[in-house]
Order: C-alpha cells, then structure tokens, then sequence
C-alpha cells in the first residue's frame, strides 16, 4: 500500500512540475538576463559612487545606466518596463536579487584575489 502512494505521489508530482513554462510579457526578459542587467547596473552604481565620494560630487548615474543597457541591447524605457514587471511579482523579484547577490559576492571574491595576488607580486 505505501509503494502506490508513493507511486502515486511521484506522478502527481511529475505532472505538476512538467507543466509548461509560465510565459513572459512581450518585451520583458528572462529572470537570467535580468540578473545579468541588473548585476551590471549594481556595479555602474557603486563603481560612480566610489568614484566621486572623495570629491563630494553627486554622480549623474543616468549615464551610466544607459552604457549598461547599451550594452545589454536594450533601451532605459525598456529596462524601466522590466523593472516595474519584476518589482510587480514579488517572487520572480526575490529571486533575481538572490542571484545578483550570488553574482555580486562571486565578482567581489575573484577581485579579492586579483588584489591579493597583486600585493603579494609588489612585495
């Protein structure tokens, strides 16, 4: 009895996760290239921010932000589309940011090591 309820289970389950793919607004990107967007658009922010802190000056990032939309193929309007879809599903949000974190500490890690490596080649 218990092995055809855990038969049973594991094709509820099956057919459940076998469903198609929730589809995507026109216009808006995968939750993948949204981080790589997003990743990007953190590191022009905080790469501005550490450039002017010492001199006082209050950075202009809508600049930057549009570099990283070039460079992502994409326009400021249609970032700002994506973002307001995102932000509208909290879900889909929380897990882009999770992953941007992911993405953000790994960068963070590889530049520790360049700078280790670079202080340890001076010495």
């Amino acid at each position: 009895m218990k092995k055809n309820n855990y038969i049973l289970l594991l094709l509820v389950y099956s057919l459940f996760s076998c469903g198609e793919k929730e589809e995507l607004p026109k216009g808006v990107l995968s939750e993948t290239a949204m981080v790589n967007l997003m990743v990007d658009m953190e590191i022009a922010q905080a790469t501005l921010k550490f450039e002017h802190a010492s001199e006082g000056i209050n950075p202009n990032y809508t600049k930057a932000y549009m570099q990283v939309c070039q460079s992502n193929n994409i326009t400021l309007e249609q970032f700002n589309i994506n973002l307001d879809y995102y932000c509208s599903e909290p879900i889909k949000m929380r897990q882009v940011y999770d992953e941007v974190i992911v993405r953000l500490s790994e960068k963070q890690g590889e530049l520790n090591e360049d700078y280790i490596k670079q202080s340890k080649t001076i010495q």
